[in-house]
């Protein structure tokens, strides 16, 4: 069987060796009028065959083998879009490594992607904030300022205390004098009664430094006379003859009209050798008074300190041939006027004397011929009859 050249397999009953067979799409069309079936006659002349669904793609006739990611010039976008980049890259916008949208005609896909810069430090971590001690600051200052009101409170206290106490004293030495001067007025100006001086050396008694402990040095001592010498009840056996010693009036009185003659009143209970003695003494009528001290029963012996109004002390010795100065001076702590009280004390210890005027030290004597005796109250008449009250005796035993 000879073959037949224009055998198709696939059409083999041709009705025209002449006849094309076609194409899987369908049969070529008609020849144009004029043509007939002419074997030079291409039915696709002029107008290249579009390929069929799932049919391959002609082969790309620029295709480099060496560039396998080049763009297929042959496939195009049938949509009615723009035409395909020649330079398309499939990894271009869509490579999650390129934040750009515009592709990159180097890129490759496996560039190694530019070094990360490192990460910026940051600062140093906050601090963990301290818990506030607001209310603990705030229960100290509370502390602080109780305490200084308390400070303040007392040291106010302390003020006030003071100022009351030197207000008190203030008021009391203006009592005293006040009192005195209108006693002084009140006998200047009338004839006052022995009475009307006892009442006043009786205030101002009450405000003299009176007090149950020795106040005169070297201290201490016992309280073995304590007589206010209103009477005889304290058992001290003041002799009181009406006239010359005597009570009246709230005080002890002692008067003497004889010029240059002293009189001495003795208490007869008790005799002391070193001691402490005190004795109030109003002068109202005439020129001096004071205290007797170790005195001897035949009382020819003793010691006599007196001082007058006008501002003298003296301290003499007196025996069976009369008086002898032993010495004498004067003093600013004498109240040297009538009716004004002066406090006098005087401390035997030994044969050394010390004397006081209204709790002022006014001299120290020394003298050994009595050592023991009694004591009493005098007044003298230098020039002039004299009178003189006396109240709050007092003796410490030293």
């Amino acid at each position: 069987m000879s073959q037949n050249p224009n055998y198709d397999p696939y059409n083999p009953k041709p009705s025209d060796p002449n006849q094309n067979p076609g194409t899987s799409y369908g049969a070529p069309p008609p020849p144009p009028p004029g043509q007939g079936s002419s074997p030079n006659y291409n039915p696709y002349q002029g107008n290249p065959p579009t390929p069929g669904p799932g049919a391959p793609p002609p082969p790309n006739t620029n295709y480099d083998p060496y560039n396998p990611y080049q763009a297929n010039p042959t496939v195009r976008d049938t949509s009615g879009g723009p035409p395909s980049n020649p330079n398309y890259y499939p990894y271009g916008s869509n490579d999650p490594t390129v934040r750009s949208s515009a592709s990159n005609p180097n890129y490759a896909q496996y560039q190694q992607a530019p070094p990360s810069l490192p990460p910026i430090p940051s600062g140093p971590p906050p601090s963990a904030q301290r818990p506030r001690r607001t209310g603990r600051l705030i229960a100290i200052l509370a502390g602080v300022l109780v305490l200084l009101i308390i400070v303040t409170i007392i040291i106010f206290a302390a003020a006030n205390n003071n100022a009351t106490a030197t207000n008190h004293t203030n008021a009391t030495a203006t009592s005293v004098k006040g009192t005195a001067q209108a006693n002084t007025a009140a006998t200047v100006g009338a004839n006052a009664t022995v009475n009307a001086n006892a009442t006043a050396n009786a205030g101002a008694t009450a405000t003299a430094a009176v007090g149950l402990v020795n106040p005169y040095a070297p201290g201490g001592g016992t309280l073995t006379l304590n007589d206010p010498l209103v009477d005889n009840s304290q058992g001290n056996n003041w002799p009181d003859d009406g006239k010359a010693c005597t009570f009246t009036g709230g005080a002890y009185q002692v008067a003497i009209s004889q010029s240059g003659f002293v009189q001495d009143c003795l208490t007869q209970a008790k005799h002391f050798s070193d001691f402490a003695y005190q004795v109030q003494m109003t002068i109202t009528q005439g020129d001096a008074g004071g205290v007797v001290f170790r005195t001897d029963d035949a009382n020819n012996n003793y010691y006599y300190f007196r001082i007058d109004l006008s501002g003298n002390y003296e301290l003499d010795n007196f025996d069976s041939n009369g008086g002898h100065k032993i010495s004498g001076g004067t003093s600013s702590a004498i109240h040297a006027q009538l009716n004004q009280p002066n406090i006098i004390g005087i401390v035997a210890q030994g044969g050394t004397i010390n004397a006081y005027v209204n709790m002022q030290h006014v001299a120290t004597f020394h003298d050994n011929k009595l050592a023991q005796g009694r004591v009493g109250v005098a007044a003298e008449d230098v020039n002039h009859s004299t009178t003189a009250s006396f109240s709050d005796a007092k003796v410490w035993i030293l």
